[in-house]
């Protein structure tokens, strides 16, 4: 998600009571607390600054409003100025303290889901990313990052159960938990509501082929992609269901559709390599899982796709070499544990390749 959707969350002040509530609050926190209009002109100058991008000005004039009070706004947009520049740990402290002070605002709890939700993808995303998230604190094991997502989520719905982008917003977070049950429910939930949008449709695509409901699956991508879903996941998922009907022509047609709406789709790289592996053209799908592994070297179903491209060739041992290789660096993966567990079965003694 880019920062245009997380600024349209905190882009408008909130209602009147909202703001008298957070002035309530701070008069008890601080005797002699009053409200500043000039205060306010600045943190509106430094969310114009945000929304322009000019991140470095931008946090300069949130500093100085937040040195002054800490209003939820202006330690949002601090947040996003953090956010943008990868500093994930002064992102959610930011977000937290903002959350503190008005824990009725269903926006804030909304971003601070968003934040949680890409520090559980990084966790999941390899050695790299955990390096990351390492050097801002934010490394513990035994932290549910998702789950707190989740319930940040469902607090928002509390507030306001009617509103739909909620229950879109709580989908992707239950299928970046594998909970897809859930997110299914929460986009059922969605169309009741009356929202019915290639956001929408493209969680339930997503869900219901991880639900082994193929058929479903396509129907829902397709009107994703009819309502003009910018983005690959609509075609990936109907080239994920052709290559399971062993249609690889079809799929690689999909999956080129999808590296078209982004060139860097690793994705669409590696799944188009596979698929020319499994047509015999090993030369141009050597050129499509080398180019998904310089996009992201942590992508488990890139090097499951190189071990199938060395099997194809009868190197038994380089396929083993390279599932074992990503067993250790990548996210857990099934298909590469039974890839191993398949080889070593057969005798096969791993071998580096050349």
């Amino acid at each position: 998600m880019d920062l245009k959707k997380r600024f349209s969350l905190i882009k408008k002040p909130r209602p009147a009571e909202s703001a008298a509530r957070f002035d309530s609050i701070m008069r008890d926190v601080l005797p002699g607390y009053k409200p500043s209009a000039g205060r306010n002109a600045s943190l509106e100058a430094a969310m114009k600054l945000l929304g322009r991008r000019r991140l470095a000005p931008a946090l300069r004039r949130f500093n100085s409003v937040i040195k002054k009070s800490p209003e939820p706004r202006a330690l949002s947009g601090r947040a996003l100025c953090w956010w943008e520049k990868a500093d994930y740990g002064r992102a959610l402290a930011d977000l937290d303290r903002a959350v503190k002070a008005d824990g009725e605002n269903e926006n804030l709890l909304v971003l601070r889901s968003q934040l949680k939700s890409e520090i559980a993808s990084m966790h999941r995303a390899g050695y790299r990313a955990s390096d990351r998230l390492r050097w801002y604190g934010l490394d513990d094991p035994g932290r549910d990052w998702s789950g707190e997502a989740i319930t940040d989520l469902t607090r928002a719905i509390a507030l306001k159960p009617d509103a739909p982008q909620l229950y879109v917003e709580r989908a992707l977070a239950h299928i970046y938990r594998d909970d897809y049950p859930a997110a299914l429910a929460d986009c059922d939930r969605t169309l009741e509501l009356g929202r019915d949008d290639s956001e929408t449709r493209t969680h339930r695509a997503l869900a219901l082929f991880n639900l082994d409901r193929a058929e479903e699956a396509s129907a829902d991508a397709r009107r994703a992609i009819d309502l003009g879903h910018k983005d690959g996941w609509p075609r990936l998922i109907l080239g994920w269901i052709a290559a399971a009907d062993e249609d690889y022509r079809g799929a690689m047609t999909h999956f080129r559709a999808a590296l078209a709406s982004d060139r860097k789709n690793y994705h669409a790289l590696a799944n188009i390599g596979r698929c020319y592996t499994e047509l015999g053209d090993l030369n141009k799908a050597s050129d499509f899982i080398d180019r998904a592994l310089k996009a992201e070297p942590y992508d488990a179903y890139s090097h499951y796709a190189l071990a199938l491209w060395f099997e194809r060739q009868d190197l038994n041992g380089e396929a083993l070499w390279t599932c074992l290789n990503a067993a250790l660096t990548c996210p857990a993966d099934a298909r590469l544990m039974e890839k191993i567990t398949e080889l070593i079965s057969k005798g096969v003694y791993p071998a580096e390749p050349d």
